[in-house]
């Protein structure tokens, strides 16, 4: 049972400022935080800049994923707008399932800027972290599918989340058997989790950070792509990276959602897989065509 305060009063004040522009703004706001962005962003990383740092982010989403998605099913909150749906609007429709607390895109949006942050020690990178995280908080009070406490919590865990990861990734991350030891052992942790609570935001969740773990550790063994190449040709690597990812995470759903309903359990297993496929190809599978072509 969902036992925090509901702040519905400051959710209603916030919308009552709605209008055209505020709409539009906050909406792409909350597009920052979804799945294309991070595809985008992951893909300039690892396949273009610096793979320790794709890798150390890639990670930090998936396990930020579960970790959020698990306190969702366990806390059960409902969302404002299925509370109280004569008092506030749904604004984002297309990004509202599931619970409320804590936020998911105000989580792993904290966790994957905040991370970066640390990674690379930058001060106006934390200082810019902080600015979009905060925007992020707004624009989901603002579309009305969270309450205050759930962004507030959210990023809360996002910025420990990312510090922890980064402290624990620093240390290790020269150790390659120790490193895909905890791998392994986190998704161990993580599968009977997500079978037993078992929505389908916890199964994509694993399937990212299970086909993230996965993949790194077969890129480090069979393929070991190499940066070290023009950069024209790493422009090409993002180009075609991006168009076969987004390619996948549109036809791999087209393959089983006409013949499976949404919200049972066998769609939510094969969201899972989906997921994890999207995620090992474009880590594990993709850069093998960089050695085969030499790009």
């Amino acid at each position: 049972m969902y036992i925090l305060g509901l702040t519905i009063e400051f959710v209603e004040w916030f919308q009552s400022f709605s209008n055209g522009f505020l709409d539009f703004f906050f909406n792409m706001i909350s597009f920052m935080g979804e799945d294309y962005i991070y595809i985008t962003i992951m893909g300039f990383v690892y396949w273009t800049y610096n793979k320790k740092f794709g890798e150390f982010l890639g990670l930090s989403l998936g396990f930020s994923m579960v970790f959020n998605n698990t306190l969702k099913e366990i806390v059960d909150a409902p969302r404002p707008f299925t509370e109280y749906p004569n008092r506030v609007e749904n604004l984002r429709p297309t990004t509202s399932s599931g619970n409320s607390f804590p936020s998911g895109h105000t989580q792993l949006f904290s966790t994957f800027l905040y991370g970066a942050a640390f990674y690379l020690k930058k001060k106006w990178i934390f200082v810019t972290a902080s600015i979009l995280v905060l925007l992020m908080m707004m624009s989901r009070i603002y579309l009305g599918v969270h309450y205050l406490e759930d962004v507030v919590v959210a990023a809360i865990i996002g910025l420990i989340l990312g510090y922890l990861i980064h402290y624990f990734y620093d240390k290790i991350h020269e150790n390659s058997k120790l490193l895909h030891r905890i791998y392994i052992i986190v998704m161990v942790i993580s599968l009977p989790v997500t079978l037993i609570l078992g929505s389908e935001d916890l199964f994509k969740a694993f399937g990212v950070l299970s086909g993230m773990a996965i993949a790194v550790m077969y890129e480090k063994k069979y393929i070991n792509f190499s940066l070290n190449t023009t950069k024209l040709k790493k422009a090409l690597r993002l180009v075609l990276g991006i168009v076969i990812m987004l390619s996948l995470q549109i036809g791999l759903k087209l393959l089983y959602s006409p013949f499976v309903d949404e919200g049972t359990y066998l769609f939510d297993v094969l969201s899972s897989i989906r997921y994890f496929l999207l995620t090992f190809i474009g880590i594990g599978i993709y850069p093998k065509l960089f050695k085969k072509f030499n790009f």
